[in-house]
Order: structure tokens, then sequence, then C-alpha cells
């Protein structure tokens, strides 16, 4: 899983750094966790230190999670770009993009 939310954040600032250019504003991006932020997203966390994002257009924000969210209801309802989420809901017919899925 750790493996696939690093290519999940590879895949953001790879097609954003085609787009990135200098002194342009920086693109937000929110970012909802599907669980309390640890190892799991040592990626996003890594990349977001060393400037990763910035250098690729992002201004990546990372929301913090809480018991009773739901990352796919906070991208559904506009309160975030990107929601990390289990893999059931692209096999569930809900009515949101995928990009990959953990398990």
């Amino acid at each position: 899983m750790k493996l696939t939310k690093s290519l999940i954040c590879l895949l953001i600032i790879a097609s954003a750094t085609a787009h990135a250019n200098a002194g342009e504003p920086l693109q937000p991006l929110t970012l909802q966790p599907d669980w309390i932020i640890n190892v799991n997203c040592a990626g996003i966390l890594l990349a977001k230190d060393r400037g990763w994002y910035e250098d690729a257009g992002i201004d990546l924000t990372i929301k913090s999670w809480k018991a009773g969210i739901s990352p796919s209801d906070e991208v559904v309802h506009g309160n975030a770009h990107i929601g990390l989420a289990e893999g059931a809901l692209l096999i569930s017919g809900f009515d949101i993009p995928g990009l990959a899925r953990g398990f």
C-alpha cells in the first residue's frame, strides 16, 4: 500500500511538472487521507517536505483525518481534490474517478 501511495504521489508530480513554469502561481491541491497520517503516507510527506510539489507547481494541503470523515465524501463534496480510500469504492458503483487502489 505504501508503494501504491508513493506511486500516486509521483504521478501527481509528473503530471504537474509538465505544466509548471517559473513565476506562475502554484495550483492548490488538497489531499484527504483515509487514516491518521503516519508512515503509510511517507512518500507524500517526504515529497512535500523536500518541496517537490512546489517544484511541480502544486500547493499541497494535507488534511487531518478524524473519525467519521470519509475521504470519498470529501472529494465528492468539493472539500478535497484527492482522497485516499479503499478500492471497494471503485467496484461498488460510487461515482468518483479513481487513480489506483492500495490493496
